[in-house]
């Protein structure tokens, strides 16, 4: 429970950023460096607590800006863990991911 009570604060974070002035400007920002050096078309195969998520990039990049997941995907995340099959491994609950992803 306390678990999913860090996710609603978090997702109402998300809610509350998600059309505000800043966060347009923001994900302008983002386009013109995806441009540059970011694919945010790429998809990502993710491992998440041994369920496996395909989500594109720009997704992951909708995200708060000064959280941890944001920056994650930005384009910096060749030193993440990884599983055998080479995707990305995020040790969390994939229920919760879920609900975070959704959100997203």
């Amino acid at each position: 429970e306390h678990v999913m009570e860090q996710v609603m604060e978090q997702m109402e974070h998300i809610m509350d950023k998600k059309n505000s002035p800043e966060r347009k400007q923001i994900k302008a920002e983002k386009r013109g460096m995806a441009k540059e050096s970011v694919n945010e078309d790429e998809i990502l195969e993710l491992n998440v607590g041994g369920e496996v998520f395909m989500v594109k990039r720009s997704t992951m990049l909708f995200a708060p800006d000064d959280s941890h997941l944001n920056a994650m995907f930005r384009g910096h995340y060749g030193s993440m863990s990884r599983d055998a099959q080479g995707r990305i491994f995020l040790d969390m609950s994939p229920r919760v991911f879920s609900v975070i992803l959704s959100y997203l």
